[in-house]
């Protein structure tokens, strides 16, 4: 069943609302707990929050559920939280951890891959705890099924937060469905904005496992196309003045170095096709960077999902 303008509509708050209170981590999940009220009831609101927010070395998620009392939402800020796109690229392009690739566990085999520093980050995933019941996620979705019988839980991030939620959704079929065998679990990946996370056996393996997740993507939007499409990532803007030469002759002289053969160790999930939209272009642009991160933030997939679902 293809994903719903409700699911859309709900994911994108839920995956807005990672980013609340970043610094000042007091009032963080009561804040949190205020955004979710605000979801509209056409995105089967008002939410609430059931578990977390837990927060291991920069990696946020928090689950709510929903007005239904049946669905429920699991949403990753990422490692970064709403750094600018300039720093992602930055950071991404002088980390090495890109340049690797290990071997993918849940379940492991197949010569299926994931990027160094994503299975680092779903590893922290996999530690975060609620700050009040100290309970693992793990622990407290299972505690769900085995109070209902059954879970139907989005699985929702923009960014890394996107990337990391493809991560933790085939990371949770594993653990719930093919090790618990639970035959009443139902996973919906909900991506804004994900780069690419691992080698074609991964593409493959999530698009076999979830064939109705949904991606959307800016095409105006530099960070998707990391690291499948670097090339495209370098003259994806005019001229005058937007190259990624703008970061430093440095990151530039990566890029070009390593274009072709990231392209060929990373692929993007492609089935279903992800959804676009074309985000914003000034009209004399001449600063790469602004652009980039205009086109990257979580506000302007939303502005897309509310006038694409009518859910206000």
């Amino acid at each position: 069943m293809a994903v719903t303008p409700a699911q859309k509509r709900a994911a994108v708050d839920l995956a807005a609302i990672t980013y609340t209170d970043e610094v000042n981590t007091a009032t963080r999940a009561r804040d949190i707990q205020a955004a979710l009220a605000k979801i509209p009831a056409g995105a089967n609101g008002p939410w609430t929050l059931a578990w977390g927010p837990g927060e291991v070395a920069g990696i946020l998620a928090y689950v709510a559920r929903a007005a239904d009392k049946k669905t429920y939402g699991l949403a990753f800020r990422g490692t970064l939280g709403e750094i600018s796109a300039h720093d992602f690229v930055y950071n991404w392009a002088l980390n090495g951890d890109t340049f690797k690739q290990v071997p993918w566990l849940y379940p492991q085999g197949a010569d299926v891959k994931v990027s160094t520093g994503m299975n680092r980050a779903l590893a922290y995933a996999i530690m975060l705890t609620d700050p009040t019941t100290n309970r693992h996620l793990l622990d407290y979705v299972r505690g769900l099924i085995r109070a209902s019988g059954t879970l139907r839980l989005l699985v929702t991030g923009h960014s890394l937060g996107g990337a990391l939620a493809q991560l933790a959704s085939q990371w949770l079929y594993n653990r719930l469905v093919e090790v618990d065998k639970n035959e009443e679990v139902y996973i919906t990946p909900i991506t804004f904005a994900a780069p690419t996370t691992g080698n074609q056996q991964f593409a493959t393996l999530f698009e076999t496992t979830f064939p109705t997740n949904y991606a959307l993507v800016n095409t105006l939007d530099v960070i998707p196309r990391a690291w499948a499409d670097l090339d495209g990532l370098q003259h994806l803007y005019p001229s005058p003045g937007q190259t990624v030469a703008e970061f430093g002759a440095g990151v530039a002289a990566l890029l070009a170095t390593f274009k072709d053969s990231l392209a060929l160790a990373y692929k993007p999930v492609t089935r279903p096709p992800t959804d676009t939209f074309t985000g914003w272009m000034p009209q004399h642009p001449d600063k790469f960077e602004h652009t980039l991160s205009e086109n990257h933030t979580i506000a302007i997939y939303k502005g897309h999902v509310v006038a694409e679902t009518g859910i206000a």
